[in-house]
């Protein structure tokens, strides 16, 4: 499934040692469904990471389970149809939003800005964080990618006509999906 992404075995068996240990550690604090979805989505998390930073692309493999894993978690919730209503509404919201986004950058500016596989990560942040979280998400998200983009500037004091803005948004918007959501599970957020 991941073989034609450039990732090697080893990455894929240190995510998925993270992801389990992640499990196993939930277990302490979530029930046991939302231990191992969340186990999964850093599996997950860690290999968008790598493959997006590498090849601009976000695997439909690791990206479109996690929309109906993080429906799955409004079933935990305390009013679960009002939670998975919530979850359903931001995943639709989000993935709407940013594909007329990529929509509107591809008219103004003639190449993309944002692939598909933004879009249905951005479905995810929805699926796993509610209208509550969706925002966070998107804001921290962004801001860390812009902060890559000057950092990546200052490190190499290239000038506005050299610099080079392709972000690979999928790198800093999935672990934010799964930071926020561990912050709302804590009560933090």
């Amino acid at each position: 499934m991941l073989a034609r992404f450039e990732v090697a075995p080893w990455e894929i068996a240190a995510s998925a040692v993270a992801g389990v240990a992640a499990a196993v550690a939930g277990l302490w604090v979530l029930p046991p469904a939302a231990a191992v979805i969340g186990g999964y989505m850093l599996f997950s998390v860690l290999l968008i990471v790598v493959v997006d930073s590498r090849q601009f692309l976000i695997p439909d493999v690791l990206s479109l389970p996690a929309i109906p894993l993080g429906l799955a978690l409004a079933a935990l919730d305390h009013d679960a149809l009002s939670s998975l209503a919530d979850r359903a509404g931001a995943a639709a919201a989000a993935a709407l939003a940013l594909y007329a986004l990529a929509r509107l950058y591809r008219k103004a500016r003639g190449f993309d800005g944002l692939g598909l596989g933004d879009v249905k990560l951005a479905a995810a942040a929805g699926a796993w964080t509610g209208f509550a979280g969706l925002p966070l998400v998107l804001l921290a998200a962004s801001v860390a990618a812009l902060s890559a983009v000057l950092l990546r500037s200052l490190l190499t004091r290239s000038d506005r006509a050299t610099l080079v803005t392709a972000v690979p948004f999928g790198s800093f918007l999935a672990p934010v999906i799964l930071v926020v959501w561990v912050f709302q599970r804590a009560g933090v957020y």
